[in-house]
């Protein structure tokens, strides 16, 4: 039985080569009468920030800073950034990055695995060492979570779907059940050469080499 208030409720870790237990993210099914789920990439007391970018390669005017944001799939296929700190006409602001009113496959219609997020690792340091009571780690692996970069790809599918084939040794599949009702979530990681975006300031010439840590959508096959 679930001892928390959710029906799903995890906090993810991954052990570093120091083997350090280091957040990657927490997931929560948060709705009562249908499946919603939140994705928190940080925590609000861990005190690292973000940078919410919709161009490419260039910092503007009207990107996002702030302490705190999720990510969250509704029961419907909307999925959708949204920032509790920056209220617009009374609400915290939200953007659907496929564009307003487009939705995913909904939670109860998903069958074959969906890749939906990927997650790029360039700065361990971002990824806390934290204590909490809900937590699941990764099995350690010295190739991929050596301390180089990684991605960590966010699949949703149908439980009775078996694993995708993996016989990679740079590759990783973890597999985490129920997190909503018939879905599985499944994390496919590997190392990758990212070592930043290189990112144009406004209409200067002035590029940098940005290192965050990278949440990117991935587009619905159609």
């Amino acid at each position: 039985m679930n001892k928390f208030k959710h029906k799903f409720d995890c906090s993810i870790f991954f052990l570093d080569d120091q083997k350090n237990r280091r957040f990657l993210f927490r997931l929560t099914n948060y709705g009562k009468e249908t499946d919603e789920l939140k994705l928190f990439f940080f925590l609000p007391d861990m005190d690292i920030g973000f940078n919410y970018n919709e161009s490419v390669d260039t910092f503007t005017e009207s990107d996002l800073i702030g302490q705190y944001a999720e990510l969250t799939y509704h029961h419907d296929g909307s999925l959708l950034f949204k920032f509790p700190e920056h209220i617009k006409n009374g609400k915290p602001l939200q953007k659907n990055p496929a564009g307003m009113g487009t939705r995913r496959t909904p939670l109860s219609e998903l069958r074959d695995w969906e890749s939906f997020v990927r997650y790029t690792i360039v700065d361990y340091s971002s990824c806390k060492i934290i204590e909490t009571d809900n937590l699941m780690t990764i099995f350690r692996n010295g190739v991929i979570f050596g301390g180089d970069p990684f991605v960590c790809n966010l699949y949703l599918g149908h439980m009775a779907y078996a694993n995708p084939p993996n016989s990679q040794p740079t590759e990783m599949i973890y597999r985490i059940n129920d997190v909503a009702s018939n879905i599985d979530l499944i994390l496919w990681s590997y190392k990758t050469d990212y070592q930043g975006k290189l990112m144009r300031v406004g209409e200067s010439d002035l590029v940098i080499r940005a290192r965050n840590n990278l949440i990117e959508i991935i587009e619905k096959k159609q």
